[in-house]
């Protein structure tokens, strides 16, 4: 069922929850986004980990840290193809839609899709011939960690397209539907094909061919984003001639690509250290240890997607007392989930993880670090959305760009003598300095306070 705007309506009982999130019809919009995102988010973490539990079960802890390896340098190097074209598409559609500015929307639209098809075609080339060009540059890195990165580079532009046809949905306010092709289609799909894999011939499922099934997915999410997005588009579009506005663009776009990348950097780092220092084996345990950390994170995403354009536009009506009021309520409803989550998956982690075989009972330690460390993130709010969403770019990459390269640092520093717990720790400390620096940039410069301790209406 949808609302008379056609945001669709969230279920009874998570509406009256998430229309505390704030006043008025942006409150309204974003409990109904929210619930919605929550639902596809659930759906595919669920498809994700019962990938991740056909392939550890069938193609063990190195064959797993082989594709989990390739596929983290996939979403480190979607960055420098995007180069911040996403974030500056979900700022400025809003605003130029709201300004019915159709040249520059036009243009803007266009230049993105060919330089970002450009970018991940030719960064994509480079790194699959240098790694099947190379030999082992470590004795942890195998030769089928690199055929795997190798084969992985064919996913990269369909991955970049894929998130910058999301955004362009999302930033025009379908919630919903932008989120189709990356979380139902992309884990639906590749589960389907893995599984389909694992039952009728096993012996084919290597980490190849794990990489190609996704590769082939992320082609399926492009299309059915496609066909969403027929038909939306306003006529005034169509009939104007593309205006340009290169530098400008450019200017906005480098910072929200530094951003961007420090926060893959955060995310990915640790694992392709892991892979590089310790092995296949190593980096396949402690991927699973960090994804079942990442289930605390299910409520921040599910919220923070639709928040993003709502808080550009109160932003853009200078609306000041509302978006604190979203923003704290926002806070309280991510914590209240995350945190009981973070107790749950605690005390069961020797259990959760042995469900992907005995080898990984090992990362237990990481995933109590990380998921201990993730609730602390979750609890300074959406601080780099705020930021990103109110012009603030080199404040936000300056915060993003400190923690990465602390984390990167610490990941050195721990890692051969903790091992994976090193990497966690290098994680949580990375991370928690990132969200705390960017959230008192947040108050200093917005007059907005991230966390739960805000003012509401």
């Amino acid at each position: 069922m949808a609302e008379p705007d056609g945001q669709p309506r969230a279920p009874r009982v998570v509406d009256r929850f998430l229309r505390a999130l704030g006043a008025g019809p942006e409150g309204k919009r974003l409990a109904g986004g929210s619930a919605g995102s929550f639902a596809l988010k659930l759906t595919s973490i669920g498809a994700a980990f019962l990938t991740t539990y056909v392939l550890t079960n069938t193609i063990g802890a190195a064959g797993y840290g082989a594709y989990a390896y390739a596929i983290g340098w996939v979403y480190l190097l979607m960055i420098p193809a995007l180069i911040g074209l996403d974030r500056l598409l979900l700022r400025e559609i809003p605003v130029l839609v709201k300004r019915a500015d159709w040249p520059r929307l036009r243009g803007l639209l266009r230049r993105s899709h060919q330089v970002v098809i450009a970018l991940s075609l030719l960064i994509g080339a480079v790194v699959a011939a240098a790694a099947l060009a190379a030999g082992p540059v470590l004795d942890t890195v195998t030769p089928e960690m690199l055929r795997t990165l190798a084969v992985a580079m064919i996913a990269l532009p369909l991955y970049a397209v894929l998130r910058l046809r999301q955004t362009i949905l999302l930033a025009r306010d379908r919630v919903i539907a932008s989120q189709l092709g990356e979380l139902l289609i992309l884990p639906g799909l590749g589960l389907v094909i893995v599984a389909a894999l694992a039952l009728a011939a096993p012996d084919s499922l290597t980490p190849v061919a794990a990489v190609l099934a996704m590769a082939v997915s992320a082609l399926a999410g492009i299309v059915v984003l496609v066909m969403l997005a027929r038909g939306t588009s306003p006529p005034e579009l169509r009939a104007r001639r593309p205006a340009f506005m290169h530098r400008e663009w450019l200017t906005a776009a480098v910072p929200m690509l530094l951003v961007a990348g420090m926060q893959v950097l955060n995310q990915r780092v640790d694992i392709l250290i892991v892979g590089t220092m310790l092995g296949a084996e190593k980096a396949g345990i402690y991927a699973v240890a960090n994804r079942g950390a990442l289930l605390l994170m299910l409520a921040f995403f599910a919220v923070n997607q639709p928040l993003a354009p709502v808080v550009s536009s109160l932003y853009e009506e200078r609306n000041h007392a509302r978006l604190q009021n979203l923003i704290t309520r926002a806070t309280r409803v991510m914590l209240l989930l995350a945190a009981p989550a973070a107790v749950v998956l605690i005390a069961f982690a020797t259990p959760f993880l042995s469900l992907f075989g005995p080898e990984f009972v090992a990362g237990r330690e990481p995933l109590i670090i990380i998921a201990a460390a993730e609730v602390i993130v979750i609890g300074f709010g959406s601080v780099s959305t705020l930021l990103l969403m109110t012009g603030h770019e080199r404040a936000a990459a300056f915060g993003a760009g400190f923690s990465a390269l602390l984390n990167i640092a610490l990941n050195l520093l721990l890692i051969p003598r903790f091992g994976m717990v090193g990497a966690a720790w290098a994680l949580a400390v990375g991370q928690t300095v990132a969200v705390a620096t960017m959230s008192a940039i947040v108050r200093r410069r917005l007059g907005i306070n991230s966390t739960p301790f805000g003012r509401t209406l």
